[in-house]
């Protein structure tokens, strides 16, 4: 959910004639288990978005966008807000305009000492012609963070509430007052797979657990569901271990064949089959690695999801060759210490090859 929709939400809740919550604002999150990470990441932990925190109610993909300009004149105050603003969060900003061509040395960082208040401290200097910067940090408390700016949006509306906010892992019975529809499935695989985020595969896992297995949904049977899933569709899983939605985790293991079992099984599926192929990037027309393929003759051909983590590159999908024939690829290299920049050459360089001459 982003602030927008759930802007919509209390305008539409004020439009129906509520005025006041005499109550108190509780929290339903029996959704999800209480695991906010995959559990295969580990305790290691980063404050940067690609690493964010999951949750039954989840806002902004659980993060705060820092926006930081530099001020109006040496050594005044750099201008920082938050987007969204929010009763969660306290923003501390000691950081200083300095002089043009000076050193950029703001940093950005989070930490909540205090349970239920978030502080982000902005510090550092940045130049008074520098462009403006948006650095995203991953929420600490999702569940927190999506209702205190529920609370503050409603108040904005004019909904007067006298409660306070209370979190429940129990299903409530309570009459439904609006009813909010995510976007289809095969859009969120689509922004899943242009955007590689971490997040949303991992609370697609735990969605699948919960509505057919029942709530709350869980890694362990969101992956073993997928796995049953990928057996019924002819993968060959030998050597295959999935221990998270996103493969961020290292104790992933999988196969160029099971990947290309699963991209031909895909390809032949007209029920789900076009939505798969869609939600892979068109390599070198738009958007995130615009520029591989844009020289080339396959530009528009290559459909593509890329992967990386250090000393490892991917890169699977589809490409269609000169004579028509469409192919499914899979490129895994492990142990790699060319570089990304590199790596990402040398498999364009064999997607080329199969363009150019695969029949």
């Amino acid at each position: 959910m982003t602030t927008e929709q759930l802007w919509r939400i209390t305008t539409t809740i004020k439009d129906s004639g509520i005025n006041e919550i005499t109550g108190n604002l509780v929290v339903d999150t029996h959704f999800f288990d209480e695991y906010d990470r995959a559990p295969a990441w580990g305790a290691k932990r980063s404050q940067r978005a690609y690493d964010a925190k999951l949750g039954a109610l989840s806002l902004n993909f659980n993060t705060i966008a820092v926006h930081i300009r530099p001020g109006a004149r040496l050594g005044s105050s750099l201008n920082v807000w938050l987007e969204p603003p929010t009763p969660y969060i306290q923003l501390h900003n000691t950081g200083k305009t300095s002089k043009r061509r000076g050193k950029n040395s703001v940093s950005v960082s989070r930490s909540e000492k205090v349970p239920g208040i978030l502080k982000i401290r902005v510090r550092g200097k940045l130049p008074i012609n520098a462009q403006e910067r948006v650095v995203l940090l991953n929420i600490n408390n999702p569940t927190r963070y999506a209702s205190e700016t529920f609370r503050m949006l409603l108040l904005k509306a004019g909904v007067k509430i006298n409660g306070e906010i209370f979190f429940s892992n129990s299903s409530i019975s309570a009459r439904k007052l609006y009813k909010h529809f995510s976007q289809t499935l095969s859009l969120t695989l689509k922004d899943l797979n242009t955007y590689s985020n971490n997040m949303t595969a991992e609370q697609v896992v735990k969605t699948i657990a919960a509505v057919r297995s029942g709530t709350p949904g869980s890694h362990a049977e969101g992956l073993r569901l997928m796995r049953d899933f990928l057996g019924l569709s002819g993968v060959n899983l030998q050597g295959v271990k999935l221990a998270d939605g996103s493969g961020l985790s290292r104790k992933n293991r999988m196969t160029t064949r099971a990947m290309t079992d699963l991209l031909t099984s895909m390809f032949s599926r007209f029920d789900i089959g076009p939505d798969f192929i869609s939600s892979l990037r068109v390599m070198g027309a738009y958007g995130v690695n615009s520029r591989r393929f844009a020289k080339s003759t396959a530009r528009g051909k290559v459909r593509a999801k890329t992967g990386s983590l250090k000393g490892v590159s991917t890169l699977a999908g589809y490409v269609e060759s000169k004579n028509g024939t469409v192919f499914g690829y899979a490129l895994f290299l492990n142990n790699n210490r060319c570089g990304g920049r590199e790596a990402d050459k040398v498999e364009d360089r064999i997607v080329l090859a199969i363009y150019e001459y695969g029949e």
